[in-house]
């Protein structure tokens, strides 16, 4: 009684017919052969195995089909049993059923009246896009694992949702696929199918053109039904958008023989009229970003401008930027010298523990001879997106990646009146042997090999190394001679060497990367492949990425420079350049950070301002040459104290000093003690900045 799909027949040697069939055994189906005797052809219909109820108050399961045959067991109305063939007999319909009750396995027949089938089609009742959740789902051409397999389904692939059925407890989904560019329809459960958004409702009126043909669909799916193709240059109003399993459509409507239509189109295949396009781009972004963007646009209006939300809170990535180290600037104030266009004002540096010592008025050094932690207050200005938002810092938002339009005559405008404006010839310490080469071309062709910007790596390499070079592209630094780092990777400063040293040993160990760098051009390219396998394919796509790092774990922490201050000057260096080649008002693309709960307005610089430390270092009471004892024991965040004296004592000198050369003090002198009575001193530490710390002396004369 079992049902198989026969697919081919053929004959054996000695001229036997055999089947090959597809048979379901429990939850899998087989394929495979069997001889021709062993199955019947049934012509007269076409039977799927389901399930069925018992509809009767009891119901006799008999051994033929034949109410004079034995009967093998009786059962209840509701009995659930597995309808597996049927057959008139004297014009009656007989069911094939198998069922267990009380612990026992029947298989026999029954009047078919007295069976309720489930039903394993479904009516046309929905359109819904659906999403295969495993790979190797079965689509069947039922709902019902007996029946033929229409597909095995990928996962992720498409369908549409046209109804549903539950068989036996199991909700099915009726699904239209595409396969091999063949349209198939059939059945799959329910619980390998993810129902996903595929409309929207119409918001805006936005006029465009169809930039290629393209067609139409019911959905934002191309497995969904078509609604009509659409020629090059046809008008359209876009009025909605979404983005379905990460491609992005625009709802639009068009006309059809004079009849409005309204469907979805792809959006890449739908140019914006510009206006219409900056003003769609200008809704992803919260309204504080939209008065730069506005300008931006009515300067450079073939410049576009992407939405990137990040989904990190503001202050969470804020208070993971300001860890000590992880955000450094430049400044020569803390060794005495003065606050210059490349030397910050005392007020942009990090006062936190580990940043700077209060007792010692010391600020630690991060790198080199004047690195120091950034201020939080300075880490949120260079962070928020919104204060590069001007013609020459919004090129930290431009794309890193390699474009075929990129030419090695910028690569060359950028190195122009650098050490890398020509060739280079070196030997080789592993070879021994010349090698010569071009720096724009050698950096063009790095971009090719690894996916990365020639322009982006010529103006990084420009801004590690300066205008004419370091010891990490000389190939002469002590220790490392012959070997190159133009990138400065591994050049962090430390205990066991200087950041050039560091960069150095980097290059010249492993074998990673075209490592050791033993020329310019394996220091270029292989630092080029190290910057985009580690940084840019990895979505640090950005000047601004590579420095703040919300796009790939580990955030905050995988960050490829520690200045604060270096993508807005290296934009500016960008800008300059392209500038120089009269390119500035070209297409470009700027993918620009959308934090969440950011604050209204952007951030703000501190002030400038001078010496922060207002704390005295120590206070004095003396009366002739003696001296007399503060309580507590002195300590420069402890700001009261008391002091006894005998009563032949009635005056004294006070007197303090202060932790900060560059603060003033008041309060001290000779104070007149009264007999049995408190006098209160009060000093006040005034630091260079304005800070003001106050000290109190109680003093008791008895």
């Amino acid at each position: 009684g079992t049902q198989v799909e026969i697919l081919k027949q053929s004959k054996d040697s000695a001229g036997n017919l055999w089947y090959q069939v597809n048979v379901a055994i429990g939850s899998k189906t087989v394929k495979g052969y069997v001889s021709s005797s062993y199955i019947e052809k049934n012509k007269s219909y076409s039977y799927v195995i389901r399930t069925g109820t018992v509809n009767a108050s009891n119901l006799n399961i008999r051994e033929k089909r034949s109410t004079n045959s034995k009967v093998l067991t009786t059962v209840p109305k509701g009995t659930k049993v597995t309808v597996k063939g049927e057959k008139k007999v004297s014009g009656t319909k007989w069911y094939q059923v198998s069922l267990t009750y009380k612990n026992k396995n029947y298989n026999g027949y029954v009047h078919a009246k007295y069976i309720t089938r489930e039903p394993y089609t479904a009516e046309e009742t929905k359109y819904s896009l659906g999403i295969i959740k495993s790979d190797n789902t079965t689509m069947y051409a039922k709902a019902n694992t007996y029946t033929s397999i229409k597909a095995k389904l990928p996962k992720n692939h498409h369908t549409i949702v046209l109804g549903e059925v539950t068989v036996d407890s199991v909700k099915w989904y009726k699904v239209k696929a595409r396969m091999n560019e063949t349209v198939l329809f059939g059945y799959v459960p329910a619980s390998k199918v993810t129902i996903t958004t595929a409309t929207t409702s119409a918001k805006k009126t936005l006029k465009a053109t169809i930039s290629s043909k393209t067609t139409a669909y019911k959905l934002a799916s191309t497995v969904a039904g078509k609604v009509k193709t659409l020629s090059k240059g046809t008008s359209v109003t876009v009025t909605g958008e979404l983005t379905v399993a990460g491609s992005k459509w625009y709802l639009c409507k068009f006309k059809v023989s004079g009849e409005n239509k309204s469907a979805y189109i792809i959006a890449s295949a739908v140019k914006l009229d510009s206006d219409a396009e900056f003003l769609n781009s200008l809704n992803d972004f919260p309204s504080s970003y939209h008065s730069y963007l506005k300008t931006l646009h009515e300067l450079y209006p073939k410049w576009k401008f992407v939405a990137v939300k990040t989904g990190v809170d503001w202050n969470t990535a804020l208070t993971n930027q300001s860890k000590v180290g992880r955000n450094t600037i430049q400044s020569n104030v803390p060794k005495g010298g003065s606050v210059s266009t490349w030397s910050a004002p005392l007020s942009y540096l990090s006062t936190e523990s580990g940043a700077y010592n209060w007792e010692t008025d010391t600020y630690t050094l991060c790198d080199g001879s004047n690195w120091y932690t950034a201020d939080s207050k300075v880490i949120a200005y260079y962070m928020d997106p919104r204060n590069s938002l001007t013609v020459d810092k919004i090129w930290q938002f431009e794309a890193l990646s390699y474009h075929s339009s990129q030419k090695v005559s910028v690569v060359k405008s950028i190195l122009k009146n650098t050490f890398m404006s020509g060739t280079f010839s070196v030997i080789d310490q592993l070879t021994q042997k010349t090698v010569t080469g071009n720096y724009a071309d050698t950096f063009v062709e790095a971009g090719k090999l690894s996916g990365a910007s020639p322009y982006f790596l010529a103006i990084r390499s420009k801004q590690e190394l300066g205008v004419n070079g370091s010891g990490s592209s000389s190939g002469t630094y002590a220790g490392y001679k012959g070997y190159y780092n133009f990138f400065n990777i591994g050049a962090n400063d430390s205990s066991s060497g200087g950041a050039i040293a560091n960069g150095l040993k980097w290059a010249s160990t492993g074998t990673t990367y075209l490592r050791p760098w033993t020329t310019p051009y394996k220091a270029i390219v292989g630092g080029a492949q190290y910057i985009a396998s580690s940084y840019i394919n990895r979505g640090q796509d950005t000047t601004y990425l590579q420095k703040f790092n919300v796009a790939y774990p580990p955030y905050y922490s995988h960050q490829y420079m520690t200045s604060v201050m270096a993508p807005t000057s290296e934009a500016k260096s960008q800008y300059q350049t392209y500038c120089n080649l009269g390119i500035v008002d070209e297409e470009y693309t700027f993918q620009i950070p959308v934090y969440e709960n950011m604050p209204a307005s952007a951030a703000t610089l501190p002030a400038s301002s001078g010496n922060p430390n207002a704390y005295l270092k120590s206070i004095t009471a003396k009366n002739g040459v003696n001296n007399y004892l503060l309580t507590p024991t002195f300590n420069y965040q402890t700001t009261s104290y008391t002091i006894v004296v005998p009563r032949t004592v009635s005056s004294l000198t006070i007197g303090a000093s202060s932790i900060s050369n560059k603060a003033s003090i008041t309060g001290t002198g000779t104070y007149s003690l009264k007999a049995e009575a408190t006098t209160t001193v009060t000093i006040t530490c005034t630091a260079e900045n304005g800070t003001k710390k106050k000290y109190t002396i109680k003093i008791a004369r008895l």
